[in-house]
């Protein structure tokens, strides 16, 4: 899910925070269970309930409870049925210090067990009135204890593998995906504007610079300077933005299949400017540099081209038309990728 939506989609400041919680809590419950299924696996006991002739007692991963039967004042018992199917058997033990509750899965074992309690409660009885005390001592499991819990051996080590490795983990993957958001520049819709008429033009002829390069420089074009070529009347928005590196952008619009022109745009250094484009798919791609040599030569040797990775599609549904701004440089939560191109490409 971090990848898919650090590919696809803008991140916001909320959703970089509940990812992070998500995934967080998501590797502590893994590091839980396994954790868990180490210690099921090493310990000795497993996880039971036991009757034996003096103790109720329950085992959970080596730690161990138990509870004397004659002091066992009330048992209850529920059966659980749900859509007329048996789910589970919940035993309410009452004994003077509280109320110990277990769920068995079983109604056949449920059962043996109860049948078990009632058959060693009432042998303890006979024996206490007639006095037989060695039956106690016979069968006093936990004579001597002093305490009513075992404690299990720490595994510190197998702790921390068991909790630090899914977390690693997560953080790392995190961290990729927030690369691939943050490395990313972004697009979001804008609203539909009014359209306007403009006459078409040939698209320029764009070569190679020849070597050595000598031509001379030309003033910047005005940020904004728009050329509209042929391919239908252009009624959808585009606005693009920049920031300012020192580089200048040469914006071309193409046809997603033919790669034909439909529109080019200057923009200067570190500023935005809108344009109209008509409705279809599109692919954009841009030139930057410093120097303008115009649009055969762009910004000479040094022009580095530039290409998005997706299609753009401008479409008009009843009176609503939608367009896109299209931010050119890299930020957090950025959602567009963008590939190098060579001249030849362009």
């Amino acid at each position: 899910m971090l990848f898919a939506l650090a590919e696809d989609n803008r991140w916001s400041g909320s959703a970089v925070f509940w990812f992070s919680a998500i995934t967080i809590c998501v590797a502590l419950l893994i590091g839980h269970q396994l954790h868990w299924a180490w210690r099921w696996r090493k310990a000795n006991l497993k996880c039971r309930l036991y009757v034996t002739p003096l103790y109720f007692v329950q085992t959970y991963l080596d730690d161990v409870r138990w509870w004397p039967l004659w002091k066992l004042q009330d048992i209850k018992v529920t059966h659980n049925y749900r859509n007329g199917i048996y789910q589970h058997t919940d035993i309410r033990l009452v004994f003077p210090e509280g109320v110990q509750s277990f769920a068995i899965n079983s109604q056949e074992s449920a059962g043996r067990m109860l049948d078990t309690l009632q058959a060693f409660d009432q042998r303890l009885r006979v024996a206490a009135n007639r006095e037989q005390w060695d039956y106690f001592e016979r069968n006093d499991d936990f004579s001597g204890a002093t305490s009513q819990t075992a404690k299990r051996k720490r595994l510190d080590k197998i702790t921390g593998i068991s909790y630090g490795v899914p977390l690693a983990l997560s953080l790392l993957m995190m961290l990729s995906a927030y690369n691939v958001n943050a490395d990313n520049p972004s697009l979001t819709g804008i609203p539909p504007q009014p359209a306007y008429s403009t006459p078409s033009y040939s698209d320029p002829i764009h070569t190679a610079p020849p070597s050595p390069f000598d031509e001379p420089s030309q003033p910047l074009p005005e940020n904004g300077a728009a050329q509209h070529y042929g391919g239908g009347e252009p009624v959808a928005p585009l606005e693009i933005r920049t920031r300012d590196h020192g580089s200048h952008y040469f914006v071309k619009v193409a046809d997603w299949v033919t790669g034909e022109p439909v529109a080019t745009i200057f923009l200067r250094a570190g500023q935005s400017a809108e344009t109209l484009v008509p409705i279809g798919t599109y692919r954009i791609r841009y030139a930057t540099g410093e120097t303008w040599y115009g649009e055969q030569f762009l910004f000479g040797p040094q022009t580095s081209y530039s290409e998005a990775d997706r299609s753009f599609p401008f479409t008009e549904d009843g009176n609503q038309i939608s367009g896109y701004t299209v931010e050119l440089f890299l930020q957090e939560n950025g959602n567009l990728n963008t590939s190098r191109i060579t001249p030849e490409q362009w």
